[in-house]
Formats: structure tokens, C-alpha cells, sequence
């Protein structure tokens, strides 16, 4: 399960804190939202953090630190985030780089704008699709309703939508779905 923030808190600060290594406060709010207290995303995060930041001969992290560490560990995760967006089915896959799509350009996780930007990218789902594949995935503690609203949906870890920003597009994810749906055509 996910730790909470006082826990999240203590296993970023306290393995370090006798070698003088201090974080700013943004800094870990930072790390705290990209993760959400995955206890894995964390250790591998700060694991990457603390190897830039002894190769840098740095004990004071910003928040600049961990954006950069952020991308340096994407890489590094690719596996497990590989395993967690090939477990989802394709059309859950959509909905999920939609989402990311949306979010990453300061949109709201709606299940309209979802399907409104799935209907843009040429695939036609239903919003009752579209709700039922985010309430799966809410399941699967891959996604949260956000809000009053539980039509909103924001990544629990954010990380994940970071990686699948960077190595998912939304375009190939659909043509993907698009070409395995569409029959071949009869050469008669």
C-alpha cells in the first residue's frame, strides 16, 4: 500500500540526515505528488536524488533536483511502469493516455473531456465506457476522483503520468487500438 505523508516524509529524510543531506520544502512536496508515497516510486526517486546530488558533491536538494532526477528515473522504471500499462486492457490504455494528455496541458481529468479527446483522436466510445474503464482503474489504485465531482479523475502516482507523457502518445496508443479493432478489408 501507499504510505502515508508522515511516513513518505521519514523514509526520504531520515536514511539521510546524518550525512547532513537537507530538502527544501518544495523540494519534497515534490517528490511526495510524484509519487503519492509509492513506497517503490519513493525509494527509486530518492535512490536516483541522492546519486545525482553525492556525484554533484550537493547536500541541499531542490525542487529543481528532483525534476532532474524525475527524468533520470523514468528510465529507471521503465519495467515496472511497462508492467502497469501492459496490464491494462487497450481501450483502458486510451483512457489512460488521455488522461495524461489532458492533465499535462492543465486540463480537468473529466470523463467528458476524456471522451471528448478520444473522439478527437477518432476512436468513438461511449462516456458510459469511458466512466467504467476510469472506475477499473481508480480499482487498480492507478487512478483517483478528484473532487466533488466523482466524474474527475487525476494518476494516484503521478510518475505514472509523467512516463506515459514521455513514452506513450495518445496518437500511437489509438492507431494501436484502431488497426487491432478494424476487420481487414476483402480483396475481392
Amino acid at each position: 500500500g501507499l504510505l502515508d505523508e508522515n511516513a513518505a516524509r521519514r523514509l526520504i529524510s531520515e536514511p539521510v540526515s546524518d550525512y547532513g543531506l537537507v530538502y527544501d520544502d518544495l523540494a519534497l512536496d515534490k517528490m511526495l505528488k510524484a509519487t503519492a508515497g509509492h513506497p517503490y516510486f519513493l525509494q527509486l526517486l530518492c535512490h536516483t536524488l541522492v546519486n545525482s546530488l553525492n556525484r554533484q558533491r550537493i547536500n541541499y536538494a531542490t525542487v529543481g533536483d528532483v525534476n532532474r532526477a524525475l527524468e533520470e528515473m523514468l528510465g529507471l522504471g521503465e519495467a515496472h511502469l511497462a508492467f502497469l500499462w501492459e496490464q491494462a486492457a487497450p481501450r483502458e490504455r486510451a483512457v489512460l493516455a488521455a488522461l495524461a494528455h489532458l492533465l499535462s496541458a492543465g486540463e480537468v481529468g473529466t470523463v467528458g473531456a476524456v471522451t471528448s479527446l478520444l473522439v478527437d483522436y477518432g476512436l468513438e466510445p461511449d462516456p458510459s465506457e469511458v466512466t467504467q474503464a476510469m472506475q477499473r482503474l481508480a480499482a487498480q489504485d492507478l487512478l483517483q476522483s478528484v473532487g466533488d465531482e466523482r466524474a474527475c479523475y487525476e494518476f494516484q502516482v503521478d510518475l505514472v503520468r509523467l512516463w506515459i507523457e514521455q513514452f506513450k502518445s495518445l496518437t500511437q496508443t489509438v492507431q494501436g487500438i484502431r488497426t487491432v479493432e478494424t476487420p481487414p478489408r476483402s480483396t475481392r
